[in-house]
């Protein structure tokens, strides 16, 4: 077998790929065109991640006779609070999303500042300003969420979804085109 017939046996079919990334830039456009549905929709799938989790990890806590009690009753304790905080965001949505937005400031916040902190440490190498561009760009954007704060928590969820689908929906195509570049020989 030579190395292209390896390449074409190990890699995804280049159609899979390319039907992948037409849905997921699909999803992405209609995402951006309205954020308030996909928020709420955002929401109620991380309401179902929360509530899943919680129930795997008290399972896992009841199930693992092999652990302490301490560490199990620890394990029921997140279970539970997994699975109180996925009921109280479906319940309550709104205060869902605010509660997700801020989130994603503080987490907009903390990868700004560790990038601003890499990117001086990566000072001598090519390129480190990029690292301390992102970083600082992530921080701005985190004070712009945490200063408009509730208002923009109605669509930022959708429009942070939209394009990260939309992203990802323009890489799996390239990568599709790719594999039928190595396919084709």
């Amino acid at each position: 077998m030579t190395a292209t017939e390896t390449k074409s046996a190990k890699s995804p079919s280049w159609i899979w790929l390319l039907i992948l990334g037409l849905l997921l830039t699909v999803g992405g456009i209609m995402c951006l065109f309205n954020p308030l549905a996909s928020t709420f929709t955002a929401l109620i799938l991380a309401g179902a991640t929360f509530m899943a989790a919680g129930i795997i990890q008290l399972i896992a806590a009841v199930a693992d006779k092999e652990d302490s009690t301490g560490s199990r009753i620890l394990g029921a304790i997140l279970g539970l609070v997994l699975i109180v905080f996925a009921i109280s965001l479906m319940r309550h949505p709104l205060a869902g999303i605010v509660s997700l937005t801020v989130l994603v400031a503080i987490l907009f916040l903390i990868s700004g500042l560790v990038r601003v902190i890499l990117g001086f440490q990566l000072r001598p190498t090519s390129g480190w300003i990029f690292v301390l561009i992102s970083g600082i760009i992530s921080i701005v954007l985190a004070f712009m969420v945490f200063n408009n704060m509730p208002e923009i928590a109605a669509g930022l969820l959708g429009i942070l979804l939209g394009v990260d689908l939309l992203s990802s929906g323009i890489t799996t195509l390239l990568m599709a085109f790719g594999v039928r570049s190595l396919t084709k020989g």
